[in-house]
């Protein structure tokens, strides 16, 4: 990506399947965390919070969080609702998003949302 005359690039990582002991390592580099869960599963959004607490204490402060979840075009299976994401969001202080990877729906809004912030926290 440009911005002026500077090029950017961005590193992304799947920390989901990691033990805890290399996710606490990564999060002292990371300067974007998107914490993910699945829409159509309790247990994924259940864990954010765990996460969340993790990334706090072990991450960089000015760091760029977002809550996405995902699968939104599986609306029909849902078990975590708009609302109660959005609610998670606003007590963990960072944006929230519901998106759907596999149509692209809302996925430009949410990195728009992370390159925009980062350059703003002048990380580069």
């Amino acid at each position: 990506m440009q911005q002026g005359n500077e090029e950017i690039r961005y590193q992304f990582w799947d920390l989901y399947q990691t033990n805890r002991d290399y996710r606490l390592k990564c999060y002292q580099q990371t300067s974007i965390l998107i914490m993910t869960y699945d829409i159509t599963n309790r247990h994924s959004f259940l864990n954010i919070q765990n996460y969340y607490e993790d990334f706090v204490k072990y991450g960089i402060k000015k760091s760029v969080l977002a809550l996405v979840g995902n699968k939104n075009d599986q609306k029909e299976f849902r078990q975590v609702s708009f609302l109660e994401g959005q609610e998670l969001g606003e007590s963990l202080g960072v944006e929230f998003f519901e998106v759907s990877a596999l149509t692209g729906y809302k996925i430009k809004d949410l990195y728009d949302f992370l390159i925009n912030k980062s350059i703003e926290r002048s990380y580069f």
